[in-house]
């Protein structure tokens, strides 16, 4: 899909409108009872967002520590290309990009979170060592 243009105007349009209403869909690819997701996105929030995305954006290659990134192949809230750029561009030999093909934006709860579980776990289990 094409990328919105609305967040890179967030910090103009909040003095506009407060709340935009969501067009990028649900945020998991499963029906759940228990899940919350909002009509509607705080546009002073995005604005912050992009703020900070701009800031840690020049210091990716700064990052040397071990990187796992994760990302849903489905996901309309963050690009995809956002996930690929983090880990082209930080300067960590020990790093891995993840992309589950079925599943959205909150991976956490999505159709593939037991992926998810594995990888992180396989992740801490490589470097706890290194961090104690």
């Amino acid at each position: 899909g094409s990328v919105d243009p609305r967040p890179y105007y967030a910090g103009w349009i909040r003095w506009v409108k407060a709340f935009v209403p969501k067009t990028t869909g649900p945020d998991v690819s499963r029906p759940l009872a228990d899940y919350v997701g909002y009509d509607t996105v705080p546009v002073g929030g995005v604005a912050e967002v992009m703020k900070l995305i701009a800031h840690v954006k020049d210091d990716l290659p700064v990052v040397e520590c071990p990187i796992l990134i994760v990302h849903g192949q489905h996901a309309g809230t963050v690009p995809l290309a956002n996930a690929r750029e983090i880990h082209d561009t930080v300067s960590s030999h020990d790093k891995k990009l993840v992309i589950l093909p079925r599943s959205q934006h909150v991976v956490t709860l999505d159709v593939e979170h037991e992926v998810l579980e594995a990888e992180v776990i396989a992740f801490v289990a490589r470097h706890r060592k290194t961090w104690a």
